[in-house]
């Protein structure tokens, strides 16, 4: 965490919420969406785990309506178990 942090974005609420003792039992997935309106909103939903595939689902909630390019990073919590089950990851949106 610090080091995508210090490398690629600086975000000290999740700097301090993602420290050792969270990784302790947690883990995390960081994605990046980009979006064409920085007004754009989404929410994640968990289509499920089968045979180490997790499925999320990206869903547009609010459509912006600015003029600049949006990019959100997404930081989805995982418990330590459930991570080490993970093999892949496939992301719809």
């Amino acid at each position: 965490m610090e080091v995508f942090s210090q490398d690629f974005y600086k975000n000290s609420e999740a700097i301090e919420k993602y420290n050792e003792e969270y990784f302790e039992n947690n883990s995390l997935v960081i994605f990046l969406i980009s979006e064409s309106s920085g007004g754009n909103r989404h929410q994640i939903n968990t289509l499920g785990m089968e045979n180490g595939l997790l499925r999320l689902e990206v869903v547009l909630t609010e459509a912006g309506m600015t003029c600049d390019i949006g990019y959100w990073i997404v930081y989805y919590e995982l418990e330590k178990e459930v991570m080490n089950k993970l093999k892949s990851i496939e992301i719809f949106m």
